[in-house]
């Protein structure tokens, strides 16, 4: 991929991927994208899985802290992009395979992805990070509201110091990928700027 964006860096630019199972490995690799071969950032399919296959790792545990700090450090993007439940997880989907994929589960599953990284207290920790939420984040901006609302009345050991909104608002920013209804892109923004003043940040 550098040999091509290398061609025509005035076309192609490139986001590194990264071993995420193991967030020393993540780190050194992220830092030796973006600085020996000028990539922008890091885009990662969701959760990770490690010793077998039935397993998901999040990213807001303890030991992805240092990972997180290296990227604050290069100042640049990771992008959480969707990735489908473990088949053990997915009971709420039996009999309704059309649920999964980038049609529901897709969303569901990267937004409460982004709230355990927000309600985590890592934002708090590493606060000029950088996140990318593509669909228009996931549904998280029609949301947040209500999330933070019941968040207040029962925070169920959330470390986070800040509202959820506030983290969405200022690490975060919104791409309309995959999301090509015109109508339905118009309105949603209108009700993303209206829950996030008073500023938010889009990017086509």
């Amino acid at each position: 991929m550098a040999e091509q964006v290398a061609k025509n860096p005035s076309r192609f630019r490139a986001f590194a991927t990264l071993p995420m199972q193991d967030p020393e490995a993540a780190a050194e690799e992220l830092r030796r994208a973006v600085c020996q071969l000028g990539f922008k950032g890091a885009k990662v399919n969701g959760f990770s899985q490690r010793d077998k296959e039935d397993s998901a790792v999040y990213y807001d545990l303890p030991e992805y802290r240092p990972f997180w700090r290296e990227v604050e450090e290069l100042d640049l993007p990771f992008y959480l992009h969707p990735r489908d439940v473990l088949p053990s997880q997915q009971r709420s989907y039996d009999g309704h395979p059309w649920l999964l994929g980038p049609s529901w589960a897709f969303g569901v599953e990267t937004a409460t992805h982004a709230l355990r990284l927000m309600a985590s207290g890592l934002l708090d920790e590493y606060p000029k990070l950088k996140l990318i939420l593509g669909h228009l984040g996931e549904t998280l901006p029609t949301a947040v509201w209500r999330i933070d609302h019941w968040f207040a009345m029962a925070p169920r050991g959330i470390t986070a110091k800040r509202k959820m909104c506030e983290y969405l608002r200022d690490n975060f920013y919104l791409t309309t990928s995959g999301n090509f209804c015109t109508h339905t892109r118009s309105r949603k923004l209108e009700l993303i700027a209206s829950c996030l003043q008073p500023t938010i940040r889009l990017s086509e």
